[in-house]
């Protein structure tokens, strides 16, 4: 836990150092990815979305988004899905992280999520090549503020 929390402080400074940013991350690969939990995981991607392009960390990326595919979705609210997927966009994540919160998105009832909320998880599938995304049309309608359920 503190070490995710150096992690966090150290890509928040204006120059981090790279082997330092190196060594930590170390560290958190050593912690199983599924162990991570969700505020970790959300202090991790914002992490990686401030080092990157500067500093990639691709292994680390990789690990973060094992620990997202470990989110059960009564563990993380429609906001917090939201920040996840914007960040997730900002670092080029991989389909299978995006599948993940597509799936905890689609697992959540409609009425969870406000207008921001899908706006900002359907903006980051868009901006990462998922137009095609089963939880496009479902965000769709609640960013129009129609029900999310479909009506036959």
């Amino acid at each position: 836990p503190e070490t995710v929390a150096l992690f966090h402080a150290l890509s928040c400074s204006p120059k981090p150092h790279q082997e330092a940013v190196e060594a930590l991350a170390s560290q958190i690969l050593s912690y199983e990815a599924k162990n991570l939990g969700t505020n970790r995981v959300l202090i991790l991607l914002q992490a990686l979305k401030s080092l990157h392009p500067e500093i990639p960390m691709p292994t680390l990326l990789k690990h973060v988004e094992q620990g997202i595919l470990s989110i059960a979705p009564n563990e993380i609210d429609p906001v917090r899905l939201a920040t996840a997927a914007s960040y997730l966009a900002a670092v080029g994540a991989s389909k299978e992280a995006f599948d993940a919160v597509s799936r905890l998105v689609q697992s959540r009832a409609p009425n969870l999520f406000d207008r921001n909320s899908a706006r900002i998880i359907l903006s980051s599938f868009a901006e990462s090549g998922y137009e095609e995304d089963p939880v496009m049309d479902f965000l769709f309608r609640i960013a129009r503020g129609r029900a999310a359920l479909k009506v036959n």
